[in-house]
């Protein structure tokens, strides 16, 4: 298990974005889970069905994880 910022920091190594956090309590949420580091698309997805988060990207390279509105 890890904290998503630290997931986070790890997907950024494979692939050219940025992400950051709306709302710093987000970063501590627990992941445990493995990913195809390949498709961040599909990780992103992955993240957002299982956790209460929603990633917007701001261009090309930045991303937002926000709490996500329920």
């Amino acid at each position: 298990m890890a904290p998503l910022a630290e997931v986070m920091a790890q997907i950024a190594r494979y692939h050219p974005v940025e992400f950051q956090f709306a709302d710093e309590r987000l970063k501590k949420i627990k992941v445990s889970a493995s990913f195809d580091t390949h498709n961040l698309h599909l990780i992103l997805n992955a993240l957002q069905a299982t956790f209460p988060i929603k990633a917007e990207w701001l261009d090309d390279r930045r991303i937002t994880i926000a709490a996500a509105k329920r």
